[in-house]
């Protein structure tokens, strides 16, 4: 009973330590992600390219970071590039 309890308290202990990373980690993203979004809006393909690939990177579940990757890749005229992330 004594061990379960220790175990109970370190899994606590450990999710306590680790949630404000994953706070930083998750507003990192998005701001990576808001900042490729604004570059692609200013049609600065080039340089949005390498944050929206960073933000994939970061969070490779999230639509919307391979969505605005795709059409980044398309409009540099890499459409198979495009059409993996448009499908993804």
């Amino acid at each position: 009973m004594v061990a379960i309890k220790r175990a109970i308290l370190s899994f606590l202990a450990c999710s306590y330590l680790l949630a404000p990373t994953a706070i930083q980690s998750a507003n990192a993203y998005s701001a990576r992600l808001s900042q490729g979004i604004g570059l692609f809006n200013q049609k600065h393909y080039d340089k949005a390219l390498p944050v929206l690939k960073k933000a994939v990177r970061d969070n490779p579940l999230d639509a919307n970071g391979h969505y605005y990757l795709g059409l980044c890749y398309q409009e540099l005229k890499q459409n198979s590039l495009a059409r993996q992330h448009f499908q993804w």
